[in-house]
């Protein structure tokens, strides 16, 4: 996960920040992965075993790969 970061947003967002090559946070390019409806907030986010971030979004817990930026299945 070196070099990025997740931000759980209150309207079912995770949006990934990643570093430039010239190793600042490159805040102009992001990937979004939408979890859900606008109207529920992502209530808890972690990191499991440095390698993927789980989030609480209603009942149920999203798996993200911060390196693909996908939801695993």
């Amino acid at each position: 996960m070196q070099g990025r970061v997740l931000v759980a947003l209150a309207d079912g967002t995770v949006t990934i920040f990643r570093r430039g090559i010239d190793g600042q946070w490159d805040l102009s390019q992001y990937h979004i992965i939408t979890l859900g409806s606008p109207q529920h907030s992502i209530r808890c986010m972690t990191a499991v075993s440095g390698k993927t971030v789980w989030c609480g979004y209603r009942n149920k817990i999203h798996v993200i790969d911060p390196v693909s930026m996908t939801l695993e299945v």
